[in-house]
């Protein structure tokens, strides 16, 4: 069975409570990144994490293939980057483009 993380600000990740995730708040690059060192070596791990943190932490998501992670957009200051990714993911695994 897989795990569910939410990495992000408390407001944005609360909701995943619901759906069994656990939940670790982090508002800035350096508790994401602790956030992610605690995850990155459990197996079958699925990580929603607030777009606003995706800065300081790509690059140790680049460097472990093996998490499978999605931005979410937080309660404010979205980026877009939650649905650019989201459509990227559709284009690839359907072949079309979602508008």
């Amino acid at each position: 069975m897989s795990d569910i993380y939410a990495i992000g600000d408390k407001n944005s990740i609360l909701p995943f409570e619901a759906i069994g995730a656990k939940t670790i708040e982090a508002t800035t690059d350096a508790e994401a990144l602790n956030a992610l060192k605690q995850v990155q070596d459990n197996k079958n791990v699925l990580l929603f994490i607030t777009e606003n943190l995706k800065a300081g932490i790509q690059d140790l998501l680049d460097n472990n293939p093996e998490l499978i992670y999605l931005y979410i957009p937080p309660i404010r200051g979205a980026t877009g980057d939650g649905a650019k990714q989201m459509n990227e993911i559709i284009q690839k695994a359907m072949g079309v483009k979602v508008v």
